[in-house]
């Protein structure tokens, strides 16, 4: 275990509540009250002014399934879901009470759109609403919304987001919007593969809040031909460090962003019991922080109250437990592998004398040992971002102190995308 008792680092601790029992999550910012809502089934909501203490409050009359919570003026909007429905309930503080309103959308199952799933959007510029729903099928959909009602548009047309062939079981869901003002594109996020089973989150990005969206590599989640199951840069999907049982089956994405512009992911994840069998699914929230190129990376780490922190070298150099999130068919829990971050003069102790075929560039700052047998140098770009080379091949991390929630402990992570767009994520042991 890392000890970092001669650094001045500002470690976070971690907070006993920050995981809740909650099924099909999402997370809602108040801005009115600055207060953070988790909603999900059944008729319990739970309320937070840091993300990590939270209290419940109970409703009475109603019960949620896979809600959505959108805003318009003074009215607050429950979208929520019936068998074969998407209903509306309404009222005047994220509380409650809240009351039953109407339809709004039925499925069409011969036509294979399911009214499912949930979300809204909003588009930057012109302030249009839409209903983001649609589950497996024919894909996931945004459909505009009358803003004064809450309820679908006249004659309003359904708009394809994603979709997935019909040999993957068309396994996309539970579609989430949020636009970035500083790289002014639409980012979506969806559910691919079963949820409880191999289920993981992906993301594509668009100039337009209707797409098309496109991956990093720059392929449409409208394409069907996705043999190898690699469309959608995958941002978190089942895995599992040293000493912990892991996770599998990450699924119901939703991103908030705070007037001081921070941004977190809600997400439903499985822990995995010490005999590798799934326990009941828990709502997790995490930071996000941003590539250079404008893709989103997630901490391995549950959010505890970290923020970014100048790093100096010497506190980077050890061990870490590494994951590199790559697509397969089906979905894999992601392992880790021992990565060592050494100083410029060391070499690994388990390798011999003079084993070092790769030259270290002038610029690094020490020499990388990746699964004991791939060899690389590093640097920091400056004191938050941190830069691996294995010969032509680069992968770049957002460093943040951190607290680990199963091993209880201090740790520092890493978070980062690599040349070819697969995120990857590390944490110091």
């Amino acid at each position: 275990m890392a000890s970092f008792q001669d650094c001045s680092i500002k470690f976070p601790k971690g907070a006993q509540d920050n995981q809740l029992d909650l099924k099909n999550p999402i997370l809602f910012l108040d801005e009115k009250s600055e207060t953070f809502y988790a909603y999900g089934d059944g008729s319990v909501i739970y309320k937070s002014k840091d993300l990590l203490q939270w209290s419940a409050i109970q409703l009475e009359g109603v019960s949620f399934s896979h809600p959505c919570i959108s805003k318009y003026k003074h009215e607050y909007r429950i979208y929520s879901t019936t068998e074969d429905a998407i209903v509306l309930y309404t009222g005047f503080s994220p509380e409650g009470p809240f009351e039953y309103r109407c339809v709004v959308l039925k499925s069409q199952p011969e036509l294979e759109f399911f009214a499912d799933c949930p979300s809204v959007a909003v588009d930057a510029k012109t302030e249009q609403q839409y209903l983001i729903c649609g589950k497996n099928g024919s894909g996931v959909f945004a459909i505009p919304l009358d803003v004064s009602t809450g309820l679908l548009m006249a004659k309003s047309t359904p708009i394809c987001l994603a979709r997935r062939p019909k040999w993957m079981s068309s396994a996309v869901s539970e579609g989430f919007i949020v636009y970035h003002p500083t790289t002014k594109y639409y980012y979506l996020f969806v559910t691919y593969g079963q949820q409880g089973c191999d289920s993981n989150i992906r993301v594509a990005r668009s100039k337009n809040i209707t797409g098309p969206y496109a991956d990093s590599n720059g392929k449409s989640l409208l394409d069907l031909d996705d043999f190898q199951c690699n469309i959608g840069q995958m941002c978190l999907s089942g895995y599992q460090f040293d000493q912990s049982f892991g996770y599998i089956s990450p699924s119901r994405p939703s991103i908030v962003k705070t007037a001081k512009n921070s941004w977190y992911i809600s997400h439903s994840i499985n822990p995995v019991d010490e005999n590798d069998k799934p326990k009941e699914a828990l709502m997790q929230i995490r930071e996000i922080k941003w590539s250079s190129t404008g893709w989103p990376l997630l901490s391995p780490c549950v959010f505890a109250g970290e923020h970014t922190q100048q790093m100096q070298k010497e506190w980077l150099i050890g061990d870490y437990e590494f994951i590199k999130f790559k697509p397969t068919v089906p979905q894999e829990v992601c392992y880790y592998v021992v990565l060592h971050l050494l100083a410029p003069m060391d070499e690994d102790p388990n390798t011999q004398k003079d084993a070092w075929a790769y030259a270290v560039p002038k610029d690094s700052m020490g020499r990388v040992n990746l699964g004991e047998s791939i060899r690389g140098s590093w640097r920091l770009i400056n004191e938050t971002t941190l830069e691996i080379t294995y010969w032509n091949y680069i992968e770049t991390y957002r460093i943040l102190p951190a607290w680990d929630t199963q091993l209880n402990c201090e740790t520092i992570i890493l978070t980062g995308k690599d040349s070819n767009g697969y995120a990857c994520m590390a944490k110091k042991y």
